[in-house]
């Protein structure tokens, strides 16, 4: 259907909505209005009734007082009660018709005697009557006037008006008035002006319980007769009347199941309720006649409407098939086509704004590419058949595919076997969870696998199922390198711990050996057969030492002594001595003005000493070993775990049998090694040097091809290099006896000073710790025999070390000598030991020599 077509239905249909909707709305606004003059009328009467028959009671007990007080009723009557067997009772009667008949309404007037006989009456058939058995009777005893509402056997309503006749403030009798029914049914008719439906009615309640006397009902325009009634044969009006439910009823049922508008009301007064009633039918009966005018009116306005519809339509429709032909191309994504816009009015309006919104959509559309193609997550969109529909070249970039090859696909085609059982339970939660995060490894062109993270979010249709799902996926490759590397880490932190413990204790091992071998060898006569075995002895005791210092590199109390040095000089020289000889050649390439480093030199000698034995034991025929430095700045985040700053970048690349890739993930760890001889630290101990130095170390290595090691150390914003002086140690031609204090945790070691000590001239004290050193030297100078010479050992567990011993003693004399000794021979005390107030130092495992030359040189 056209649009034309449809717009004229359209029209037309809201133009007789309209109309049904005002008319209907209008016959309810007159059907309320009916229905509420008819209730305001029916208000007006009850009330009209209630001041009636209020009025009408008081009239009748107002002549009733006064017929009682006429002075000769009085006369007569207290006559008459005296000398009633000699009193004519005709006087009295003439007395009360004369009174009857200047009173209108009244049908009788009787007077009755104390003793409740009816003494003389304007009706002959009353006298004589009894009277005292009803309430009413008893109540004018007692001064009241009273009404008593009852029918007689011909269903007439009878009203009975009882009041005292006093004489002297005496009663004397009681006398009755007998009120017409007429003027109660002409009240009636007088009020019956709603049609032939309407009328008046109230309910008296009668002698006997829920026993009532009704008004004639009059239905249908019918007259009947006064009734008695009881409460069940009553209807809905009727009973809310008997129950004094007084208001306004919009529809109550009588006994016939008649629908009336209603007012009910109760008089106190005269003790019973009334109700004033009208049909439901006769009062809505000329909204008929107004419904059918109203729907004419409608039908005849809409076709009248249909007939000019046409013309106007067809003027709006041209413009907006136009404005529907471009919008259809903006739908389709053609989004460089603008609106042409030919007026001011609402269709014109309407092209502005398409055209707004069109610019709005392409730079929505702009930059939603933009995000998703400048964001350095991938992003991916699957259907709801989990086929891939878009990606940018994050993703691209991720797996090396193109997105011609990934767009179509199934998304399972680029997940990893292993992980589809992880795969395929995020699809079954898929609509239960609408926005997921898990762990997938996907499969890169090359065959290689790649560790993400998928955030993955729900789209559901306006039904709520499922119609696809878009996800952004991060590269976790560098990130499981940063954790395998704090793994690396952990292992060596943990080996630290291990490794200070043992190499101190090993130290003081070696210490005991290599001293006691040192002093045999001093007995041993010239030309001994044994001085050999003795030299082989100390051989193998030097490589324990050197492993106990490999050991010591893992310690955390192993402090480098950290100074500014030329990085290039110190690489150089250290391979060019590790490859002196070798067939292995070096091939140096280093950047002009190379920053410098602050770092233990001797620590970073080892690092570069053990890369270069590796490289030439992985070219047994030689080669060229490769060795750039150069300057580098890093970005934040630009190598996981590294900070940004500035660092020497170190490349040392050998053309050698290279490493296989199972082994990469291994080859920094303590003890790991692919070689036949080795204990496995030399890597390791690299790694821990330069994480040590807050520095970086990865390797890329190819089997028959070689293997390549990257460094990056941090440089420093001073670029000028230390220059140390070392301690001038003067040799001491003249032999003295001296005295010497040793204070030493170990007994063996003790015990190994003294034997050294007093074999080369010297008296020796000792002691086990700090406190005990500070005791003696204090009474040595207190008797004026002080010690020539400290020896304090600088790790004392649980008690007081070298470091605070020291100053302890400087302060009693400070020019004490003072000799530093320790198992840990890189600790930053024995790197700087005058700077803490010591004049030399020892180092674990030592020999009777270099004790010997240290005590000569500071003696």
């Amino acid at each position: 259907m056209k649009l034309r077509n449809k717009l004229i239905l359209i029209i037309s249909f809201i133009i007789f909505v309209v109309l049904l909707v005002t008319s209907i709305s209008s016959y309810f606004v007159v059907k309320n209005i009916v229905i509420e003059s008819a209730l305001f009328n029916l208000e007006a009467v009850s009330n009209g009734q209630l001041n009636y028959l209020e009025n009408m009671d008081q009239l009748n007990k107002d002549r009733l007082k006064l017929v009682s007080s006429r002075t000769q009723l009085r006369l007569s009557l207290k006559s008459y009660l005296r000398y009633s067997e000699i009193q004519d009772q005709s006087r009295m009667n003439k007395i009360l018709k004369d009174a009857l008949s200047s009173i209108k309404d009244y049908n009788e007037i009787s007077i009755i005697n104390l003793s409740g006989i009816v003494v003389s009456s304007t009706e002959a058939g009353s006298i004589n009557e009894k009277s005292n058995d009803n309430d009413y009777f008893s109540k004018a005893e007692k001064g009241e006037i009273t009404d008593h509402f009852f029918l007689d056997d011909d269903q007439n309503l009878i009203i009975h008006v009882y009041g005292p006749i006093i004489y002297d403030g005496e009663m004397i009798g009681v006398i009755r008035i007998a009120v017409s029914e007429e003027k109660i049914m002409s009240m009636l008719r007088d009020y019956s002006l709603f049609g032939n439906t309407g009328y008046f009615s109230f309910l008296i309640p009668a002698d006997e319980e829920n026993k009532f006397i009704a008004t004639p009902r009059r239905i249908d325009g019918d007259d009947g007769k006064f009734k008695y009634v009881y409460y069940d044969d009553l209807g809905q009006i009727s009973k809310k009347v008997i129950e004094k439910q007084i208001g306004t009823y919009r529809h109550l049922d009588d006994y016939r199941n008649n629908s009336f508008f209603a007012v009910v009301s109760y008089s106190d007064v005269l003790d019973f309720g009334y109700s004033v009633r009208m049909s439901r039918e006769e009062v809505l009966k000329p909204l008929v006649y107004y419904k059918k005018i109203l729907f004419s009116v409608v039908i005849l306005l809409l076709l009248m409407m249909l007939s000019i519809f046409p013309i106007g339509v067809a003027a709006v429709t041209k413009p907006i098939i136009r404005l529907a032909e471009l919008t259809k191309n903006v739908s389709e994504g053609k989004l460089d086509q603008e609106i042409e816009v030919f007026s001011n009015d609402e269709i014109g309006i309407l092209g502005n704004s398409l055209n707004v919104m069109r610019e709005h959509i392409k730079e929505s559309k702009e930059r939603y590419q933009t995000i998703i193609e400048t964001t350095s997550q991938g992003f991916i969109l699957v259907d709801s058949e989990m086929k891939i529909i878009e990606v940018n070249q994050s993703l691209c970039d991720m797996t090396a595919y193109t997105r011609d090859e990934l767009i179509g696909k199934p998304s399972l085609d680029f997940i990893n076997e292993e992980n589809e059982i992880i795969f395929n339970g995020q699809i079954q939660q898929i609509t239960d969870i609408l926005h997921r995060s898990y762990e997938i490894s996907l499969k890169k062109k090359n065959g290689e696998t790649c560790p993400t993270i998928v955030n993955a979010t729900t789209l559901v249709d306006e039904k709520g199922n499922y119609d696809g799902s878009f996800g952004l996926i991060t590269d976790l490759t560098d990130r499981k390198r940063a954790e395998a590397e704090f793994q690396k880490i952990d292992k060596l932190e943990s080996l630290g711990t291990l490794a200070g413990g043992i190499a101190h204790d090993f130290n003081n091992i070696l210490t005991g050996i290599y001293g006691y071998i040192s002093l045999l060898q001093t007995q041993l006569p010239e030309n001994n057969s044994s001085t050999e075995y003795f030299n082989e002895i100390q051989k193998s005791m030097k490589r324990a030492v050197q492993l106990s210092r490999q050991l010591m590199t893992f310690s955390k109390e192993d402090n480098a002594v950290k100074e500014n040095i030329n990085l290039g000089d110190v690489i150089r020289e250290v391979i060019k001595f590790n490859l002196s000889g070798s067939t292995l050649k070096p091939v140096f390439e280093e950047s002009d003005h190379l920053w410098i480093v602050e770092a233990d030199k001797g620590q970073i000698q080892q690092v570069f000493s053990n890369l270069t034995i590796n490289a030439k034991q992985a070219s047994p025929e030689g080669g060229h070993l490769f060795v750039t430095m150069q300057n580098s700045e890093i970005r934040e985040k630009e190598i996981p775990g590294l900070e940004s700053g500035k660092y020497i970048k170190i490349r040392v690349q050998d053309e050698g049998s290279g490493i296989d890739s199972k082994d990469l993930d291994k080859i920094f760890e303590p003890y790991f090694t692919t070689k036949k001889f080795g204990n496995g630290l030399g890597l390791a101990t690299v790694y821990s040097i330069i994480k040590k130095h807050n520095g970086h170390i990865v390797i890329e290595s190819e089997i028959a091809k070689g293997t390549t090691f990257t460094i990056f150390l941090p440089a420093v914003e001073s670029q000028k290099i230390d220059h140390k002086c070392k301690p001038v140690v003067e040799a001491v031609s003249k032999k003295q006896l001296l005295k010497i204090l040793v204070m030493d945790d170990e007994e063996m070691i003790r015990f190994l000073f003294s034997e050294i000590l007093e074999k080369i001239g010297h008296v020796a004290e000792t002691v086990s710790n700090g406190e005990e050193a500070v005791k003696k030297y204090k009474e040595s100078m207190e008797k004026g025999n002080r010690f020539d010479i400290v020896i304090l050992d600088l790790t004392i567990p649980g008690g007081m070390g070298g470091v605070e011993t020291v100053k302890h003693i400087l302060d009693m004399n400070s020019d004490a000598k003072v000799i530093a000794c320790s198992g840990y021979s890189n600790n930053f005390v024995m790197a700087d030991f005058l700077e803490y107030g010591f004049k030399g130092i020892i180092s674990k495992p030592f020999t009777i020599e270099k004790v010997t030359e240290v005590i000569n040189s500071i003696s």
